[in-house]
């Protein structure tokens, strides 16, 4: 077997362009990256905005047709795509040598195999989120029917290691996996390290999602462990044959720390043949969100459905239903050319009517076993950019399909076709420079690359004419154009040309959407595609869900009434994406069941919706575009009272949108579909009588007479331009989400309305409207980040002049809750005593309420859980005498905590659960999240690891499912880190701790952080890594005595640092005064939990030192503390696993073993494969398997 071929150099052409060349309006700086197929360069426009461009290392005059498509795929896919994980084109074109460039944004960050080398093999936890993400990504590109193909860390950019965020690059090898494919499929392209078992090898339809699927298999595998799972160092077809018997290297044995679920999705990920692979990147990213809650739950092992394959009914080819009519005059073409007859056949039809898969049905099985040269060629949106770029990607198909051909047809065929190619067919040398290949060996071999000047249609056609029709005579030959509709002016022309005659031997069929460019002219036929009937439809849905009764697809179609329309294309990915969602099933005795989800949470894929808005007429696309504008949701009545339309203009088109599923209506009340769907019919370019502005003036007069909601108000006013009234409206549309329980929801518009007021001149009115909608904001949303933009706006309102006295005391009011929730405890109390020493008459209670809870709160986050349970208890009472609910249930909560650090573990949990009751009453996302962080909290001072552990997982999966940041988020991350710790899990602890830090340093806040510094140490402490372990307990310090002054923080980092002096051998009198110190501000803030661990900590240092005496009394006060408080579980070392029967060994004793095995390991001591980092794209010509072979 050949080996791969690299790509080759071109002559005369630089690979990278010098500094300061101009490629159009961008000038380059220098170079990012070099691939295989093209040089990266950072560039900046005229405005110093810098971007990325890629330019291809060869000229459009060297590559070949294979090339040339994947060039164009690129492009088209990364139009296409629109994704935060995936990079946005600005631009494309060609530069003066020939070469094609791609202008890109500039994307920032790390690419994923130099933060694998950097970090050492990652955490389960920190693998699975960032695997999620690039799952998250390729389900959207396969959304859009778009296949990556080459996979792996070079191709990946963290943006954010903490979101994390990512960015999935290079498309260069990418597939569009709508249209006809052929049995070869096209050549092998990828990286063999990450390619999947079926691309080595010939085989029908190779290149599909699972692909994909199984590089980022390999990718997971890999920041598991550093390695692959099979050797990268052996020959092409060596390594094929490992992936195909899957005899990699278990993962468990790369990385023994690996859990069981990891290991089994790798696996599954992993598996050799395609359709027993996990199916579907939408459904694997929902899977590896599952694993990552399990882990953080403590469920080690995995659930039965981990191995997932696709469903039996996916695995195999979609059914070809009905269209007996059109199958039969298609084979009757076919059947023609036997008899060395010309057809030419148009099929005409809407997008998704089944244009590709009934050509493919009639070439991929012609009958009675006739073998075909079939040359296939797409048009693309691209238009004119590369001019006969559908013909050069036949032609160059052509040439490997007649090389391939076997025996004496093989000769006879390369034989006349070079023939011709030295006569009347050799202008298309310069067109398709492969074509030499086919070249008598005597003869010269052609030009050095395609030149498209000169060569005009007429010249093309008549050497296409003058080829096929030699080729047509001794074989038969099907040339499929499809989207001819996408076509440039001179392949049509071309196409005029061959289809008014055709060519004896050759079938000329192309594919279109009406109308048709190309005109009926000679022996060209064209054929419709329409919906399929009634029954046809339902013979498909039923085949599709495997065999389902008539009533439960007549239900289906029902709940999705895309189904009823009638697509082929529709169908299918609607059924494909149920599956993988989970809302079809089978019972126990194998009975299609369907979820109840269907009815109110489905949405079609993009996809579906945008086929079918391809057939709206002018004048209901106007209509709807005006109903788009007023929102998802409509009143027909609406639409129609705004004088734009008449009622029957308004209700044709709301009929013809019904039709297509672009919305359905109950009443009078209209809904799109999607959002997409409105997106895309809002931005439709149609004439109407009136600009933008003046239709938003419209809807916003109709919204407001009708008493409409205000969050559907505020932005027609904004975009009519009545900012003044835009500001107004969101103001009460944040007061109305909030009581709505939409916390985020509302202070977004409480953001909305502030912004917009600064940008008009000030007056009482206004001023007065910006301090409330500012005051309004941070009362609702300031726990949930965005500090520092805060503060500044407090700022700038306490400069307004002409302030009142309660609008002062507002801000003031507002001022200590932001520095409360920044962790700026002294500012905060600073702010509230101010609050509380000048009453003002006629201030609301509630205004005064918050300062007295801000101190209580304050004690408590500080630490001073003994001081604070008084003060807090007073804070609720007079919460709950103002009926501030809020403000009770935050205050009971922080209650709750300080009683459990105190060791009065029972009143806890009764402030826990009442807190709790209130939240759910409330239904306030984040007081749910608050009382999530409460249990929390009072299980870690409660020793109930396992309890922890439950509610922290719980906390995150909140947190992220209702999109809440800032102090909760934060809180979440620490504790989380803090109950997996308890575990015995270092290396999540380790984890989530950084993140949580990370966090903090983002949004500017210490609220946290000292404690997380300590908690942080005691895990690098446990783990051996006494330098990291030092460094966290000084920060710790460092922030707890800089302004924070958080007494909890500082005893823990105190007693640590007495426990590191020890194992360093320090002095006993050192080790003595820090752990005095711990215990005696331990005691003085009341807090016995973590006095427990404070003495044994003391007594454990002393003791290592060898002062036995000294460690006697804290070793007695530290049990009599443990029975005093109830406590079974009280040590500070870890939990382990137990060890063989009969041989208990103690966790000190197993984590000072493991401490000592640790210190000569580095997290990154198992080392990456040689040629990992810079692991070549490959391209290889198409290798038949066996059962291909005549």
């Amino acid at each position: 077997m050949a080996p791969p071929a690299l790509e080759k150099d071109v002559p005369n052409v630089p690979a990278a362009l010098t500094p300061g060349t101009k490629v159009g309006a961008y000038v380059i700086e220098d170079v990012l990256s070099s691939g295989g197929f093209g040089v990266v360069h950072r560039a900046r426009d005229g405005e110093q905005r810098q971007v990325a461009i890629k330019v291809s290392k060869h000229s459009a005059r060297s590559i070949t047709a294979q090339e040339l498509v994947w060039q164009q795929n690129e492009i088209e896919a990364l139009t296409r795509l629109r994704h935060p994980a995936l990079v946005e084109v600005l631009g494309y074109g060609f530069l003066e040598d020939g070469r094609l460039y791609l202008v890109m944004e500039l994307v920032r960050g790390e690419v994923l195999g130099q933060y694998l080398q950097r970090r050492g093999p990652l955490e389960a936890l920190e693998a699975l989120q960032l695997t999620r993400r690039i799952a998250e990504a390729l389900a959207w590109c396969h959304e859009a029917k778009v296949l990556h193909l080459d996979l792996k860390p070079a191709n990946i950019i963290i943006t954010d290691a903490v979101e994390p965020r990512v960015k999935v690059l290079d498309f260069g090898l990418a597939r569009l996996s709508s249209g006809f494919r052929t049995h070869e499929g096209g050549p092998v392209a990828g990286t063999l390290s990450y390619l999947a078992p079926e691309c080595f090898f010939g085989a029908v339809d190779r290149f599909s999602e699972q692909v994909d699927l199984y590089a980022l298999g390999t990718l997971l595998y890999e920041m598991l462990s550093l390695r692959l799972p099979f050797p990268n160092d052996k020959p092409y077809a060596e390594v094929g044959t490992l992936k195909r018997s899957g005899a990699m290297t278990p993962l468990e044995e790369a990385c023994p720390r690996v859990p069981s679920a990891v290991a089994a999705l790798v696996r599954s990920l992993l598996e050799p043949e395609p359709e027993q692979r996990f199916g579907g990147a939408a459904r694997l990213a929902i899977r590896l969100q599952a694993v990552y809650f399990d882990l953080l739950r403590g469920r080690v092992g995995h659930r039965e459905s981990t191995p997932s394959p696709v469903p039996a009914q996916l695995a195999q080819e979609v059914p070809f239903v009905g269209r007996q009519r059109e199958l039969t005059l298609l084979q009757e073409a076919v059947d023609a050319l036997v008899d060395c007859q010309g057809r030419a056949l148009m099929l005409v039809g809407e997008a998704g009517m089944g244009k590709s898969r009934l050509i493919s049905e009639v070439l991929l099985h012609p009958e009675g076993g006739m073998r075909l040269l079939v040359g296939y060629g797409r048009c693309r949106q691209l238009g004119e950019l590369v001019p006969y770029s559908p013909l050069r990607e036949a032609l160059g198909q052509l040439v490997d399909r007649m090389m391939g051909l076997r025996g004496e047809p093989g000769q006879r065929v390369r034989g006349v076709a070079g023939v011709s190619l030295t006569d009347e067919a050799q202008e298309l040398l310069r067109l398709v420079p492969e074509l030499a290949r086919l070249l008598p060996s005597k003869s010269g071999r052609g030009t050095e690359g395609a030149l498209v000047q000169g060569l005009g249609p007429e010249r093309v056609g008549k050497a296409l004419g003058h080829l096929f029709s030699a080729v047509g005579a001794v074989y038969p030959l099907v040339l499929v154009l499809e989207d001819v509709h996408w076509s440039d002016e001179g392949t049509l022309a071309v196409l005029s040309r061959l289809t008014a005659e055709p060519p004896p031997g050759v079938l000329l069929l192309c594919t279109t959407r009406p109308p048709p460019r190309l005109a009926r002219s000679g022996a060209l036929r064209m054929l419709t595609l329409h919906p399929l009937s009634a029954e046809e439809n339902e013979l498909l849905l039923a085949t599709l869900v495997g065999g389902a009764a008539s009533s439960v697809v007549r239900t289906l179609m029902q709940w999705v009434p895309f189904l009823a329309m009638g697509n082929p294309l529709a169908g299918v990915r609607i059924i494909q994406d149920l599956q993988h969602g989970g809302y079809l099933s089978r019972d126990a005795e194998g009975r299609i069941r369907l979820s109840e989800r269907l009815r109110g949470e489905y949405r079609p894929p993009e996809a579906v919706s945008t086929v079918m808005g391809c057939a709206l007429e002018v004048p209901a696309r106007r209509v709807l575009r005006v109903a788009a504008l007023i929102g998802r949701r409509f009143l027909g009545s609406d639409l129609a009272a705004l004088g734009l339309f008449t009622q029957e203009e308004v209700r044709t088109a709301l009929v013809a949108a019904e039709a297509q599923r672009l919305c359905s209506s109950s009443g009078d009340t209209c809904t799109f579909s999607s959002e997409s769907v409105r997106e895309r019919l809002a931005a439709y370019e149609v004439e109407l009588e009136e600009d933008d502005a003046a239709i938003h003036r419209r809807i916003a007069e109709r919204l407001r007479q009708r008493n409409a909601p205000s969050a559907t108000l505020g932005p027609h006013w904004e975009k009519a331009g009545e900012t003044m009234r835009a500001a107004s409206v969101y103001v009460e549309a944040g007061l109305e989400a909030e009581r709505l329980l939409e916390p985020i929801a509302a202070s977004q518009h409480l953001r909305k309305a502030y912004l917009l007021l600064c940008t008009l001149p000030g007056s009482v009115e206004r001023d007065a409207l910006l301090v409330r909608a500012l005051c309004e904001r941070i009362r609702v949303g300031g726990m949930l980040g965005q500090g520092a933009e805060m503060l500044q706006c407090l700022e700038s309102c306490a400069a307004l002049p002409h302030l009142t006295p309660v609008q002062a005391l507002s801000l003031k009011s507002a001022s200590a809750r932001v520095y409360y929730a920044q962790g700026d405890f002294i500012r905060a109390l600073d702010f509230s005593r101010q609050c509380l020493a000048l009453p003002v008459e006629g201030a609301p209670r509630g205004l005064l309420c918050v300062p007295k809870n801000i101190v209580g709160r304050a004690l408590c986050s500080t630490g001073r859980f003994g001081p604070a349970v008084p003060v807090l208890s007073e804070a609720v009472a007079l919460a709950a005498e103002a009926g501030e609910a809020v403000e009770q249930a935050h205050s009971e909560g922080l209650l709750a905590l300080s009683l459990a650090y105190c060791g009065e573990y029972r009143q806890a949990r009764e402030c826990v659960a009442s807190a709790s009751r209130m939240a759910l009453r409330l239904g306030n996302p984040v007081r749910m999240v608050a009382s999530l962080f409460y249990s929390a909290a009072v299980a870690e001072a409660g020793f109930r690891w396992d309890e922890g552990v439950k509610r922290t997982a719980e906390m995150l999966a909140y947190t992220e499912a209702n999109g809440i940041t800032g102090v909760y988020l934060c809180v979440a991350l620490i504790y989380a880190g803090r109950q997996q710790f308890h575990v015995g899990q270092l290396g999540r602890a380790r984890h989530l701790l950084q993140q949580a830090l990370e966090v903090m340093r983002r949004q500017d806040t210490r609220y946290g952080q000292p404690v997380a510094y300590a908690f942080l140490g005691d895990v690098e402490f446990v783990a051996g890594r006494l330098e990291e372990a030092r460094l966290a307990y000084a920060r710790g310090l460092e922030l707890s005595t800089d302004g924070a002054q958080n007494e909890h923080a500082e005893a823990l980092c105190l007693v640590g640092q007495a426990h590191l002096e020890a194992l360093a051998g320090g002095e006993v009198e050192r080790v003595r005064t820090l752990g005095s110190e711990a215990v005696a501000r331990l005691k003085a803030a009341g807090n016995l939990s973590s006095l427990v661990l404070a003495l044994q900590r003391s007594a454990e240092a002393l003791e290592e030192l060898g002062d036995s005496a000294g460690a006697a009394p804290l070793f007695e006060e530290w049990r009599q503390l443990a029975a005093r408080l109830g406590l079974t579980e009280y040590d500070f070392w870890p939990r382990v696993v137990p060890g063989p029967p009969g041989e208990p060994l103690a966790p000190r004793r197993f984590w000072r073993l493991n401490s000592e095995k640790s210190l000569g390991a580095s997290p990154s001591s198992s080392p990456m494969e040689p040629g990992d980092s810079d692991d070549e794209t490959v391209v290889r010509a198409i290798v038949p398997s066996e059962t291909e072979k005549p």
